[in-house]
């Protein structure tokens, strides 16, 4: 499992995020937009871990942060996020995050013993999870 610490400046973060001319609701709905994008940049990345060929005479590939190696690009290339608004659009209750891959075999790869698509970043206590918690309650919401 990969660790990624996703630790900011909280001092100067919540002074920047204070000074934002915005409601509430608009600035969770930024953070989690802003959490969403970095996810997918980290999950599309590639690490220094090298998986074997394909095929003969093919070259190793470098592996991305949940152990597998694209052949295509196309797993990769499938990671996206939606954040979800609860309530109505001009009093939105509560927010998420979903963080979603949508090629067909990324469940059976998920599946495989070594290897994630999602759950190596979004179980609880996975730096998602860590990251989007500490935003949270230092904007002073409480986190289920």
């Amino acid at each position: 499992m990969i660790d990624v610490d996703f630790s900011i400046d909280e001092d100067s973060w919540r002074r920047e995020w204070r000074e934002l001319d915005m409601d509430v609701g608009e600035k969770v709905e930024r953070l989690f937009h802003v959490t969403g994008a970095e996810a997918v940049a980290f999950l599309r990345s590639l690490t220094s871990k090298l998986q074997p060929p394909v095929g003969a005479g093919e070259a190793w590939r470098r592996a991305h942060p949940g152990g597998w190696a694209d052949v295509t690009g196309a797993l990769a290339l499938a990671y996206g996020y939606e954040v979800i608004v609860y309530g109505s659009p001009s009093a939105p209750t509560a927010w998420g995050l979903l963080m979603t891959n949508t090629m067909e075999y990324a469940v059976y790869l998920e599946d495989r013993n070594g290897y994630w698509v999602l759950s190596g970043i979004t179980d609880p206590g996975a730096p998602l999870d860590r990251a989007l918690r500490s935003a949270a309650e230092a904007l002073g919401f409480k986190v289920a």
